[in-house]
């Protein structure tokens, strides 16, 4: 027989006796940090910033393929247009037609004896082939025939006299017709020397507006 007492103490030690320990596996490594500066991430951000880059230069280059700014100077164009008002001009606004009468557009005013070219705003009054007369009324003819101009400042006060408009050209006047030097002074506009039409004013945000331009026929903005 067993001793009984082997068999308790046997069965002591069991309990007792402290449980090896298990070898615990090492903890997950840490997931690397991803360095934008380098490797795939710098060679990802490059290209992004060139598609960037890419789409600003787009857009930079079809704005000022089709329009540009003008900055009203001078008084010239009252009660219209003031001083220092900024808009754009439409560069293609005649390309598919002729420039219409009343019209207030942006071109180059070539050298004169005293002044450089420079660019210049004025509304179109006179078109190819026609003639205009300005008679000591003020009142401006187109071959014969009176224009009303209720957009003008005042009543002209200068610059009388008759003018025959050639095939490519066009007759353009300030709309402040005393405080404006046109083609009364300077002649015929070549159409050539024509940027485009005055769409909009957009600043000071005040002034925000569309620029329409003038019909004759009912007596009204169009």
């Amino acid at each position: 027989m067993t001793d009984t007492g082997t068999i308790i103490g046997s069965l002591l030690s069991r309990i007792v006796a402290p449980k090896a320990e298990e070898p615990q596996s090492p903890p997950p490594a840490p997931a690397p940090t991803r360095n934008i500066l380098t490797g795939n991430n710098m060679k990802g951000l490059a290209i992004e910033m060139v598609k960037t880059f890419g789409v600003i230069l787009a857009i930079f280059l079809a704005v000022n393929m089709f329009s540009q700014r003008i900055r009203v100077t001078g008084e010239s164009m009252l009660p219209n247009f003031q001083d220092g008002e900024i808009g754009l001009v439409n560069k293609s606004a005649y390309n598919k037609g002729p420039i219409p009468r009343g019209d207030v557009i942006v071109f180059i005013r070539p050298a004169t004896m005293t002044e450089p070219s420079k660019e210049l705003i004025k509304r179109v009054i006179g078109l190819p082939g026609e003639t205009i007369e300005i008679k000591d009324d003020g009142i401006v003819y187109i071959n014969g025939k009176a224009l009303s101009e209720p957009y003008v400042k005042q009543e002209p006060l200068i610059g009388t006299g008759s003018w025959t408009i050639g095939k490519d050209e066009i007759f353009v006047m300030g709309d402040n017709r005393n405080g404006s030097q046109d083609s009364r002074h300077w002649g015929t506009l070549n159409i050539s020397n024509v940027i485009g039409k005055v769409d909009v004013i957009y600043w000071p945000l005040k002034a925000i507006r569309a620029v329409p331009g003038w019909d004759y026929s009912p007596g009204k903005s169009k």
